[in-house]
């Protein structure tokens, strides 16, 4: 992927077949973060890597949110060409900010052509810390992010702005626009 591509992925990843990961792409499925079941299968993780490599998919390893690293830097895929990024920690706290720093700085030194990736809680977030100052939140781990990234550092938030209500219509949650002008 280079920095004029749209970063399309996909979580719930398929099973890794030649039929599936062709699919991806004629879909316009360009990432696929390996986690959940992949996260516990070698075997499927190497299909899933090979058909990757194969089609021009981007890989994000998943890190499990193991602070030290460990999950990631001993996978044996890490080195492939379809890994572009390491998914350090998903939804982390104030508290992780400290150590994810350090991991990403350490990620950098050993594997300098990996995106160190971590993905925010969204603004609704039960947790008040969170709630009462997202701006705060999300600046917290932009800067180090930019900082060892720089302009092609890659920052995500989850977000699940379709929502439904008890007679079943759609509407679009408002915080979105919020969360992502914040964001960006």
């Amino acid at each position: 992927m280079t920095e004029k591509e749209l970063f399309i992925g996909i979580w719930q990843v398929p099973p890794a077949t030649e039929e599936n990961y062709k699919m991806l792409v004629d879909c316009g499925i360009n990432a696929i973060f390996l986690n959940g079941e992949y996260s516990e299968d070698i075997e499927e993780q190497k299909k899933a890597v090979g058909y990757s490599e194969k089609y021009g998919i981007s890989v994000v390893l998943e890190g499990r949110n193991k602070l030290d690293g460990s999950v990631l830097f001993e996978n044996p895929l890490k080195d492939s060409k379809a890994v572009k990024a390491f998914n350090l920690f998903d939804e982390p706290l104030y508290n992780h900010e400290q150590p994810l720093r350090e991991l990403a700085l350490k990620m950098k030194k050993d594997y300098p052509n990996k995106q160190a990736y971590i993905n925010l809680y969204p603004s609704y977030v039960p947790c008040d810390e969170i709630m009462h100052d997202y701006p705060r939140y999300v600046e917290t781990f932009a800067k180090w992010v930019y900082e060892i990234e720089g302009e092609g550092g890659w920052l995500s938030m989850d977000h699940y702005p379709l929502r439904r209500t008890k007679e079943n219509e759609f509407y679009l949650f408002d915080d979105w626009f919020t969360d992502i002008e914040i964001t960006a």
